[in-house]
């Protein structure tokens, strides 16, 4: 037998961050569709902030969820999403972008239609795409490094 129950309502804001959960928060790795674009909840335990426009990774350790993030440290790490509306200091929940265009920061320049990964710090490169790494967003505008460019993103979990 199988159970049908409703979605769930979150009574949250795009842009809240927030250092401790409450009865009413969503739970981490929740998702949501909102004006086009796919976020999803997570908790930055990284050691850095992240900014809007740059991408999380998961914490390769974390044995609490897959959407414990951090900046990304390594090359071509699985994109969980992209900060969009307001930045994520240590030790906080907030919501990323999973899916959708949004401000992706540049590591290099690159031209519009460039496939992108994520890089070091959290930035994104030209994509060399091979068996075991694949792009994870596209640029929609020329890419010029340290200036959030536009990108549409598609996260690997």
């Amino acid at each position: 037998m199988s159970f049908n129950f409703p979605p769930k309502v979150l009574l949250t804001s795009v842009s809240s961050v927030v250092s401790a959960l409450s009865a009413n928060s969503p739970e981490v790795g929740d998702r949501m569709w909102y004006q086009g674009k796919e976020y999803i909840f997570v908790y930055n335990e990284g050691t850095s902030q992240a900014s809007p426009g740059y991408g999380l990774t998961p914490v390769a350790a974390s044995a609490t969820s897959p959407y414990t993030c951090t900046v990304s440290s390594n090359s071509g790490s699985p994109l969980v999403g992209v900060v969009y509306h307001a930045t994520l200091t240590t030790a906080t929940y907030g919501w990323v972008v999973a899916k959708g265009t949004v401000p992706a920061l540049p590591g290099a320049s690159y031209a519009v239609g460039t496939p992108l990964t994520l890089d070091l710090n959290g930035v994104f490169v030209t994509a060399i795409v091979t068996a075991i790494h694949c792009h994870q967003a596209i640029a929609t505008v020329t890419g010029v490094t340290g200036t959030a460019t536009s990108a549409h993103v598609y996260g690997n979990l």
